[in-house]
């Protein structure tokens, strides 16, 4: 599949685009979930990271690996555990500090992760939840007529 990676810590010149990212695989009986990516946001932690700027809890487990935290996107499979999600659910998810991989096709995360994910029931312009972060998220506010307010945008 295909992905953008941080090679190695430093402020510039260290991102390649990858064509050849294993896909990440469910694990049997888990709440693992595979989600197909529509739109994925780099928030400040993860320019602290590909910088080296950022605690050792965050700390990729090897490099090349796959950048970007906040995600929007379709469920492709769920682990037979995970009772809260189904093939086919749109999500916004805030991905585990240690997982990342939002700049990618596809990435794998537990359902269980508190505040890991989000149902939602917008169907027009989903691609733009890619846009909110974890910090700014109870600025989403929703209108009576089912449209969004993002930042002073109306959707």
């Amino acid at each position: 599949m295909k992905a953008i990676q941080v090679t190695h810590y430093a402020p510039t010149d260290n991102i390649k685009f990858a064509t050849d990212v294993p896909k990440p695989a469910v694990k049997p009986k888990s709440k693992d979930v595979l989600i197909r990516i529509l739109a994925c946001a780099l928030n400040p932690a993860d320019s602290h990271l590909m910088e080296g700027r950022i605690s050792l809890v965050m700390n990729p487990k090897e490099f090349p690996y796959t950048v970007g935290l906040d995600v929007c996107g379709v469920v492709e499979e769920v682990g037979s555990a995970c009772q809260a999600f189904k093939k086919g659910d749109r999500v916004l998810a805030v991905l585990q500090p240690l997982v990342h991989g939002g700049l990618a096709d596809i990435v794998e995360s537990n359902a269980s992760y508190a505040g890991l994910l989000a149902h939602v029931q917008i169907r027009r312009h989903l691609f733009i939840l890619g846009g909110v972060p974890r910090s700014s998220d109870w600025q989403l506010l929703p209108c009576p007529d089912n449209r969004l307010i993002h930042m002073a945008r109306l959707m």
